[in-house]
């Protein structure tokens, strides 16, 4: 029994038992877009589903494609769906149906499938908060938020449900002071002015009081006079000299 099995499993299908898809038309609701497949008869199976960055694949068993369908079909002016494309895969009876998206940013839930008669209509809806492709900006989401927060008297929020009074400007607050603003700059100047002075004479005293002695020549008390020469050898000469008292 287990060889007739597999034998029968291994069969061909006839050719009653395959299907053909005859058409396909891109239909434009007012949240949803809808696929709608034409066969020559009407599909009992359930195709395979698969999600993909920008793309709804389906694939579907024991199917052919009509000849004289187009392989590739381009809806105009479509906000979600940018083509679809059908194929078969050589000398097998599967055929994978792509529905290829506007962007790939696009999120769609799990299609509705609804058939009727030898239709298969496949309902697409974006799982989005916008239908379009732009993300909103955050900015203004926010203020939706919070303008919907401050309407709502029972919601606790820590949005204040009137705008904080803001503080009342005049033209004085844009004109020059001179009462305010001359005080100011002359005190910091003379205390500037100070502090410059006060350092100019803690260098005098440290230098008065430190290093004057080391330099005594800068004072001109430096009294150099040259006492006495000898000669003790041809081109060789001994000098005294006496520099403030002492020799040398």
């Amino acid at each position: 029994m287990a060889w007739l099995l597999v034998l029968v499993l291994q069969m061909p299908l006839n050719a009653s038992d395959i299907l053909t898809l005859k058409s396909i038309e891109v239909q434009s609701l007012e949240r949803v877009e809808s696929v709608r497949l034409g066969f020559d008869r009407p599909y009992e199976d359930t195709p395979l589903i698969n999600f993909e960055p920008g793309s709804l694949n389906l694939r579907f068993d024991s199917l052919t494609i009509d000849p004289v369908l187009p392989s590739l079909l381009l809806p105009e002016s479509n906000r979600m769906i940018k083509a679809v494309r059908a194929f078969q895969t050589p000398n097998t009876q599967f055929v994978q149906l792509d529905i290829i998206l506007q962007s790939s940013r696009l999120l769609l839930e799990h299609p509705e499938i609804v058939v009727d008669g030898s239709n298969m209509i496949l309902n697409l809806q974006l799982n989005l908060l916008n239908a379009s492709s732009a993300r909103a900006d955050s900015s203004q989401l926010s203020e939706e938020i919070g303008d919907k927060i401050r309407s709502d008297k029972e919601f606790p929020s820590t949005f204040s449900k009137e705008d904080p009074p803001q503080p009342k400007l005049s033209a004085e607050d844009f004109l020059f002071q001179p009462d305010r603003d001359w005080v100011a700059t002359m005190v910091t100047l003379v205390l500037s002015l100070l502090s410059v002075l006060l350092l100019i004479y803690l260098l005098a005293l440290l230098y008065n009081r430190f290093l004057s002695g080391h330099f005594p020549a800068l004072k001109g008390g430096q009294k150099i006079r040259m006492v006495s020469t000898y000669h003790v050898a041809p081109k060789q000469k001994i000098m005294v000299i006496q520099i403030n008292e002492q020799y040398f």
